[in-house]
């Protein structure tokens, strides 16, 4: 989860570093630890998400790696929250990721109740 304001900084970080360079040092980022969690996570960041590492599948076509992992930690801002649990990320000033290099501003047009068949969803922000 990127903020606005760092995304020139976090794109840096997808540079191939060698292993023993710190995507930290070399981005001016700041590293925070929270409650154990054995990797840093970004302090800039208002959206935290730590991981572990399930299982990963080779995917031919491309020679890349699909890495599956289980969420275990999530911070999130308590003002972002929804009376519901909804998270709504445009409030978080987060960007979203186009492809490899491309960022934007999420916009939340509407939300809408749980789609049923034969039964017409309605907006949960604008009514009926």
């Amino acid at each position: 989860q990127i903020p606005a304001n760092i995304i020139k900084k976090a794109h840096e970080t997808s540079a191939k570093y060698d292993q023993d360079v710190s995507e930290f040092a070399k981005t001016h980022l700041t590293e925070e630890y929270i409650n154990e969690f054995q990797a840093p996570f970004v302090q800039e960041s208002h959206i935290k998400l730590g991981c572990r590492y399930v299982n990963e599948y080779e995917i031919k076509e491309n020679g890349c790696l699909l890495i599956i992992g289980e969420v275990t930690d999530l911070y999130v801002p308590k003002d972002i929250i929804q009376h519901d649990g909804w998270v709504q990320l445009d409030r978080a000033d987060t960007a979203a990721i186009i492809g490899l290099d491309g960022y934007a501003l999420p916009h939340l047009l509407d939300r809408f109740s749980y789609a049923k068949p034969d039964q017409e969803s309605h907006s949960l922000i604008h009514g009926a």
